[in-house]
C-alpha cells in the first residue's frame, strides 16, 4: 500500500508538473500577440486598403469591418506574423465611423483603439474648356472629367456659390455656369454620411481653377446722374457682377486719388453694386470708382455725378425776427445741411475781425424744402447774427439777412 501510495503521488505530480508548463507555455503565446498600429485611422476611400503591424498577427482569421462586412483569411491582401493589410470594398458606406474587429483562432476578439472613416476615391482629372485662354461667361457649359464622379453632390465656386444642377455620371459631369461665377478653385463636395437625424453631412474634395471673365461696371443709363447730399446711396449697374469678391459679407468700394473706403453690396441677379459716397466725396463732379474681382484684380470705372446746390430762397415770417421766435428757411437740397450757426463779426483792437458763432437746433424737412429753428433768447443782443449754413459735403452757405421792422 505504501509502495502504491508514492507512486499514486509521483504519478501527480508529473501530471502537475505538464499542466504548469503548457499554462505558462500559453501564457507566453497569449502574451506574444500584440496589436501595435492600425491605419490609415482616419479617412479612408473606398477600394483603399488598411494595414495592421504587429506580433503573431497570421493567428487572424478574420476582421469585422463598423458596417458588419466579414473578411475572411483567405481574402486578406497580406497575411504574416508582422502585417494584415485588407481592402475596403466598393460598396462600403460613406461616413460611417467605427473600430475594426479582429478575430483569432482561440476566438478572442480584438477591439482598434481608433476609427476610421470611408469617404469616396473621386478624382477630377481637367475641366474643359477651363477658361485659360478665353474667360468663361455666365451661361457657358464646361464638362468635368474625372473617375467616381458619381459622387459629387455639389460644385462649389470660389466666391462660394454652390451649383447642384448637373448632369454626371461616373467619370463626366456636365454643367452650365450659374450667374454668380467667379474665377478659381472648384471644390467638389460629397455626401459623407447621415447624422441621427437623418441630415446629411458632408466631405469635399478640392479640384482645377477656372477662369471666367471680370466684371463690367458702368454708369446708370449709361449718363450722368444726380446726388443730393446726404442722401447719396449709388446704384451702378453693369455685368458679371459673379466676379465681385466679397470680404466679410460686403464688396470694398475705393475711389482713385482718394483714401475714403466704403462698404457695398450687390445683387448679382440684377448685376446691380450699391454703395453711399462719403460725404467728402459728395462734392466731386466726377470720380473712379474701384473694386476687386475674381481673386484681387481691380475693376473700375469712372462716374460722372451731378450735384444739387443747396441753397435759401426765402423766409418765414417776412416781419421781423424777435428772441426766443420760430424761423423756417425755404430753398431747395435744404437736406444737404448739417448743422446751423448764427454767425456775428466783432471788430478786433488791431482793426481786424473775428467771427463769432452759435450754434442753434434744426429741424429739417423730408423733402429737404425747409429748415425751421429757434431763436436764442439773446438774439440780436450784441450786433447782428445772420444764419449759416454748413454742408454734409464741406463748406457753408451764408443767407444774409437782417428782417426789419
Amino acid at each position: 500500500m505504501q509502495l502504491i501510495h508514492k507512486s499514486y503521488k509521483t504519478l501527480i505530480a508529473i501530471v502537475l508538473s505538464v499542466f504548469v508548463a503548457g499554462l505558462f507555455q500559453s501564457c507566453e503565446k497569449e502574451a506574444d500577440f500584440e496589436l501595435k498600429s492600425f491605419g490609415p485611422s482616419g479617412v479612408v476611400v473606398r477600394g483603399g486598403e488598411i494595414s495592421f503591424n504587429g506580433e503573431k498577427l497570421d493567428d487572424v482569421i478574420e476582421i469585422t469591418l463598423p458596417d458588419g462586412t466579414v473578411i475572411a483569411k483567405s481574402n486578406f491582401v497580406l497575411s504574416s506574423p508582422e502585417k494584415i493589410i485588407v481592402q475596403i470594398p466598393e460598396y462600403y458606406p460613406l461616413g460611417l465611423t467605427g473600430k475594426v474587429l479582429l478575430k483569432r483562432s482561440n476566438g478572442q476578439i480584438i477591439e482598434t483603439q481608433s476609427s476610421f472613416m470611408v469617404f469616396s476615391s473621386i478624382s477630377v482629372t481637367s475641366i474643359e474648356p477651363s477658361g485659360e485662354t478665353s474667360p468663361l461667361k455666365p451661361g457657358d457649359e464646361i464638362a468635368i472629367n474625372g473617375v467616381n464622379l458619381e459622387e459629387i453632390d455639389a460644385v462649389i465656386f470660389k466666391n462660394g456659390t454652390i451649383c447642384t444642377d448637373f448632369k454626371k455620371d461616373n467619370t463626366l459631369i456636365k454643367m452650365i455656369l450659374p450667374h454668380a461665377v467667379s474665377s478659381g478653385e472648384l471644390t467638389f463636395r460629397m455626401i459623407a454620411g447621415y447624422d441621427e437625424n437623418g441630415n446629411p453631412f458632408y466631405s469635399e474634395a478640392k479640384g482645377p481653377e477656372i477662369t471666367v471673365v471680370d466684371p463690367v461696371l458702368r454708369e446708370i443709363n449709361d449718363e450722368s446722374f444726380v446726388i443730393v447730399p446726404p442722401a447719396s446711396e449709388v446704384k451702378i449697374s453693369g455685368d458679371y457682377f459673379g466676379g465681385i469678391d466679397i470680404v466679410n459679407g460686403a464688396v470694398i468700394v475705393k475711389f482713385a486719388g482718394s483714401e475714403e473706403v466704403v462698404t457695398g453690396t450687390i445683387d448679382v441677379a440684377g448685376n446691380t453694386l450699391t454703395f453711399s459716397l462719403p460725404i467728402k466725396l459728395q462734392a466731386e463732379t466726377e470720380m473712379t470708382i474701384i473694386i476687386s474681382a475674381n481673386g484681387g484684380k481691380e475693376v473700375s470705372s469712372t462716374a460722372t455725378f451731378k450735384i444739387e446746390k443747396t441753397e435759401v430762397t426765402g423766409y418765414e415770417p417776412e416781419s421781423a425776427w424777435e428772441p426766443k421766435g420760430t424761423v423756417i428757411l425755404v430753398g431747395d437740397n435744404l437736406n444737404a445741411v448739417s448743422r446751423l450757426v448764427l454767425s456775428r463779426f466783432v471788430l478786433n483792437e488791431d482793426g481786424s475781425e473775428s467771427e463769432i458763432e452759435k450754434a442753434v437746433p434744426i429741424t429739417k424737412s423730408a423733402d429737404g424744402k425747409s429748415i425751421t429753428f429757434t431763436l436764442p433768447s439773446t438774439y440780436g443782443r450784441d450786433g447782428r447774427e445772420i444764419p449759416k449754413l454748413y454742408l454734409y459735403s464741406g463748406g457753408y452757405i451764408y443767407y444774409d439777412y437782417y428782417p426789419e421792422n
